[in-house]
């Protein structure tokens, strides 16, 4: 899918595109800087429920944000 990461329609867009799909697998090759927003988006959207989320390396700047990533993450998935 090709939209705008802030844009709440691009991910409503994405639920729409998933149909009727069970156990979607999102894999996330973006700046680590946006996956937070990403997975929020993917949440608030309704794209997590049943889904998995990979998140391509580098994740964080050093252990410190990594654990803060994982934390905000786990937050917005089930």
């Amino acid at each position: 899918m090709d939209g705008d990461y802030k844009d709440v329609e691009t991910f409503q867009a994405i639920r729409k595109e998933l149909g009727a799909a069970q156990r979607p697998a999102h894999y996330l090759a973006i700046p680590p800087v946006l996956f937070g927003l990403v997975v929020e988006q993917l949440a608030k959207s309704g794209c997590t429920n049943g889904a998995r989320v990979i998140i391509e390396k580098p994740v964080g700047r050093d252990l410190a944000s990594a654990q803060d990533l994982q934390r905000d993450s786990a937050r917005h998935l089930q």
